[in-house]
Parts: C-alpha cells; sequence; structure tokens
C-alpha cells in the first residue's frame, strides 16, 4: 500500500476511558489504528458494556465541522 500514515491522538472508550486505538491518516482520511490492523469501520461494544462505533466518514465531517467553528 502506497497510503502515507500519520499517528493521530488516542481513541478512548467514552464511558471508561480503555483505549480503543489512535487515529492514523491514511490517504485523506482519518482511520482507526488498533493493535495490528487499521479499520476504516468498526461497531463494538466496550468490556465496560459501552457501545463504541467509529466511521472514517463519520469523522472527516466531525474535522470539518470543528474547523468551520474554529474559523
Amino acid at each position: 500500500m502506497s497510503e502515507s500514515q500519520a499517528q493521530y491522538d488516542v481513541v478512548k472508550c467514552p464511558n471508561c476511558g480503555r483505549i480503543k486505538g489512535h487515529y492514523r491518516q491514511v490517504g485523506d482520511q482519518i482511520w482507526l489504528a488498533r493493535d495490528d490492523e487499521v479499520v476504516r469501520v468498526l461497531r463494538s461494544v466496550c468490556a465496560c458494556g459501552e457501545r463504541f462505533d467509529f466511521m472514517a466518514s463519520e469523522k472527516r465531517l466531525d474535522d470539518l465541522l470543528e474547523r468551520l467553528k474554529n474559523a
């Protein structure tokens, strides 16, 4: 794969704070890096019972909204 990747912030469960992964740049999107995999979409349940969903397209939208809010 020729995508450039850059490490981003730690991603934690919003309920208990367990680390779920790290944001990683893949092409022009932000994906979720977990152990030895990088995923665009993740639907899971944390050990504490809290649902944890990640979608690269939603992260991209969140980033855009944050930039517009700060502009």
